[in-house]
C-alpha cells in the first residue's frame, strides 16, 4: 500500500512555488498602488495650497496697486501749483507782487505797557530851600523888632 500511495501523490502535482508567494505579492502590489495613490493625493494637495497663496497673492497684489494708484493721485493733486497757491493764500494769507493789498488797521496805537510800580520814573526830590548868608542866620537867631 504503500507504492499506491507514493503512486497518488507522484500523480497529484504539487502546488507551483508562484501559488504559495501569490498573496505575498497582492499586499506588495497594494501596498505599492495605495502609496502610489497617496503621493498623487499629497501632490494634489500641494498644488491646491499653492494655487490658493497664489491667487491670495495677486489679490493683494492689486490691492497695492490700487492703493499705489491712489496715493500717485494724491501727491499729483497736493504737488500741483494751483493747490499751493490755493493754501498759500488762505493759510498763510499771502498775495501775488502785482495785487495791493488795503489793511484797516482797527488801533492805531498800541496800548501802553503796564509795569510795576518799582519801575515807574522816580519823581526828583524837592530842591533844597536857598540857603540863607550866614549873617542872616545869625541875625535871626537875635529876639530882635
Amino acid at each position: 500500500m504503500a507504492t499506491v500511495r507514493e503512486r497518488a501523490r507522484a500523480r497529484i502535482p504539487s502546488r507551483p512555488a508562484l501559488w504559495g508567494e501569490l498573496p505575498l505579492v497582492l499586499v506588495v502590489g497594494a501596498v505599492a498602488i495605495g502609496l502610489a495613490g497617496l503621493v498623487s493625493v499629497r501632490q494634489f494637495a500641494g498644488a491646491a495650497s499653492v494655487s490658493e497663496g497664489i491667487t491670495r497673492l495677486e489679490r493683494q497684489r492689486a490691492e497695492l496697486e490700487a492703493r499705489n494708484g491712489e496715493l500717485e493721485a494724491e501727491l499729483s493733486y497736493f504737488s500741483s501749483l494751483s493747490r499751493i497757491e490755493q493754501e498759500a493764500r488762505q493759510r498763510l494769507g499771502m498775495v501775488k507782487p502785482t495785487e495791493v493789498v488795503y489793511l484797516q488797521v482797527e488801533n492805531a496805537t498800541p496800548p501802553e505797557p503796564k509795569l510795576p510800580e518799582r519801575y515807574w520814573p522816580q519823581e526828583a526830590p524837592a530842591p533844597p530851600a536857598p540857603s540863607r548868608p550866614w549873617w542872616q542866620r545869625l541875625f535871626s537867631w537875635l529876639p530882635l523888632p
